[in-house]
């Protein structure tokens, strides 16, 4: 008896006790407002969840500021679901700003849902032409997804709503380059090395697009030039290394590709374009450390075949000892060791 009597003792103090905290809570707060300001303060103070625990019982009534930065708190604790309902109800309640359509494209992004982002991010841009992270984000997706259709398309929007920019300009010259838009490559290409002087890519991306334009005299004069001027850039060195290559010139590629190995001993497409080209200049024994470090790099394992081809032409010419060592080695990386 005496045992369910401070049972029950118990539950009542601690009904009187939730009941004082109910009212110490509701005169701390004494107007939304208030409860907005607290949780702001603890969001600032990085203190998500009690900002949480504050707001989101308020969520139906709290401000559109309020309840973007409670999406942001479930943003900051890991709760993707909850971050996208409160940004879901926000763009109910403010349908014709672009910031919560922003927010939402980006959270939809971090979640994998592809579709819903582009969606919401399209209409940011929209609401907001002038916003510059929407489009940014939305070029995200585009290029992760290998859509070069889409890429170029909203960069051509972008140069026309923020100008001639640098980033942009030196975007489209490598997508027209690479997906054979050779004459606007050639002008993009051109402008994109006045607007951003210092960056080697766009000058290789124009040595491309003269190459595929059969300009071989100009396309060699950029490539050497760029190579010249920037002699630490590994692109720079390997792509003009493989043009060398290409026309057959192997001891002006080896001298290419050497310096881009030196720059960056790690990169796969140097180490494995210097091994081709020193093979073909019956340095068989310096190709195969080449060959053997590029396939060591490449978790794909695609210079496994180049690899494998060069044990067989070594075969097919009758050096049989030179094929055992290749055979060898390409055994070993086959195997990943």
């Amino acid at each position: 008896m005496r045992s369910a009597w401070h049972l029950r003792k118990l539950s009542i103090l601690v009904l009187i006790l939730s009941c004082v905290s109910l009212r110490a809570e509701a005169a701390q707060f004494a107007s939304l407002r208030a409860r907005e300001q607290y949780g702001l303060k603890l969001i600032a103070q990085k203190s998500y969840k009690k900002a949480i625990n504050v707001l989101a019982p308020y969520s139906n009534e709290i401000s559109n500021e309020a309840m973007m930065n409670l999406a942001g708190a479930y943003e900051k604790t890991g709760d993707s679901a909850n971050q996208i309902r409160m940004l879901e109800q926000l763009v109910s309640r403010d349908p014709d700003h672009f910031r919560p359509h922003y927010l939402l494209g980006v959270a939809y992004q971090q979640a994998g849902k592809t579709d819903k982002a582009v969606e919401n991010l399209r209409m940011s841009i929209r609401l907001a032409p002038e916003h510059r992270p929407s489009y940014d984000a939305l070029l995200d997706i585009f290029q992760k997804g290998k859509q070069d259709y889409e890429t170029r398309t909203l960069l051509a929007q972008m140069v026309q709503q923020f100008g001639p920019r640098g980033d942009l300009l030196s975007l489209q010259c490598k997508l027209f380059s690479n997906d054979g838009f050779l004459n606007q490559a050639i002008k993009t290409c051109q402008s994109a090395i006045t607007a951003a002087h210092s960056l080697p890519d766009n000058r290789i991306y124009l040595a491309q697009a003269y190459l595929n334009s059969d300009k071989l005299q100009a396309a060699e004069r950029v490539f050497i030039e760029t190579a010249r001027q920037f002699k630490h850039s590994e692109f720079a060195q390997y792509a003009t290394g493989e043009f060398y290559f290409s026309q057959k010139n192997y001891p002006a590629a080896v001298r290419y590709l050497t310096q881009a190995v030196h720059l960056d001993a790690k990169s796969v497409r140097s180490q494995l374009s210097l091994a081709k080209s020193l093979f073909e200049i019956q340095k068989y024994n310096e190709a195969l450390v080449h060959y053997n470090i590029a396939c060591k790099l490449d978790k794909k394992k695609d210079s496994l075949t180049e690899f494998e081809n060069a044990a067989a032409r070594l075969r097919n010419s009758g050096q049989d000892a030179l094929a055992d060592k290749y055979d060898a080695r390409t055994a070993v990386c086959e195997g990943g060791i």
